[in-house]
């Protein structure tokens, strides 16, 4: 037998060789999809070559002695990434109580008339003298006691409607400074309660409103973690199944590679 048929039979049972022992690495290990790796934007060149042998279909990729017949990766499932869902915090508005009600003084006209007869007593006290001191002066004429009787009386009506009048005004004013002094407290008062309702009410809103930002805050905080949690779990994912195709692969390329 001529060196090149020799050579060319112990080719032949080489490369049998090598497809028996790729097949049973083949069947036992696990199928790419099971890992579920990625393979978008992987790319391959295998380019067919000649070994010292004289045979073909080997390449380097790499520095990785890769069979032809292993081809490029097969699809996969992508990993998804999870985006958690924030909860939600609950503002409870607190309820403003009731509004006070403005009540006035009363304006009370039985003390304006007292005040009246108090400031007119003493012009009606001399009005009266007057008249009195009139009517003991007798004359001898009755036509003349009569005459002086009727003037003193009219004269003690005008006095004392003009006495009347002028205590009846002193006493409007005095009562009316005093009221005004009352309607003043009354309204001080009014505005001091109706601040009180409205200072409880911004204190509870404070506090809610630092409650709500609290509960906001606390709820930022659990959904960073379950953020940054996921974004572990996509890189751990993403790693484990580079690993586990490499080492896949790996082991492929040593099953395939020609025995020097």
């Amino acid at each position: 037998m001529a060196i090149a048929d020799e050579l060319r039979l112990e080719d032949e049972m080489y490369r049998a060789e090598v497809s028996a022992a790729q097949n049973e690495a083949d069947s036992k290990i696990r199928p790419f999809d099971d890992f579920g790796v990625q393979t978008a934007g992987y790319k391959k060149q295998v380019q067919p070559s000649t070994s010292a042998r004289g045979g073909g279909g080997y390449s380097t990729d790499g520095g990785m002695i890769i069979s032809a017949s292993m081809g490029a990766p097969p699809a996969s499932s992508p990993i998804t990434f999870k985006l958690p869902t924030m909860g939600k915090a609950t503002f409870n508005e607190p309820v403003m109580g009731d509004m006070p009600t403005f009540t006035a003084p009363e304006y009370d006209e039985g003390k304006v008339s007292s005040l009246t007869q108090k400031h007119a007593a003493a012009g009606t006290r001399k009005l009266r003298s007057a008249v009195q001191e009139l009517m003991t002066r007798r004359s001898e004429n009755p036509n003349i006691n009569r005459m002086t009787l009727r003037d003193a009386l009219a004269g003690y009506g005008e006095g004392l409607e003009s006495v009347m009048s002028g205590a009846s005004k002193t006493a409007g004013a005095e009562y009316a400074q005093k009221y005004a002094m009352e309607y003043r407290a009354a309204g001080m008062n009014y505005q001091t309660a109706v601040q009180a309702v409205r200072d409880k009410y911004q204190g509870q809103m404070n506090m809610r409103s630092a409650e709500f930002q609290a509960e906001m805050n606390a709820l930022n905080q659990v959904y960073q973690g379950e953020i940054q949690a996921e974004l572990f779990r996509v890189s751990e994912e993403r790693r484990t199944q580079s690993f586990d195709y490499m080492y896949d692969q790996y082991k492929k390329s040593l099953m395939g590679s020609p025995v020097k």
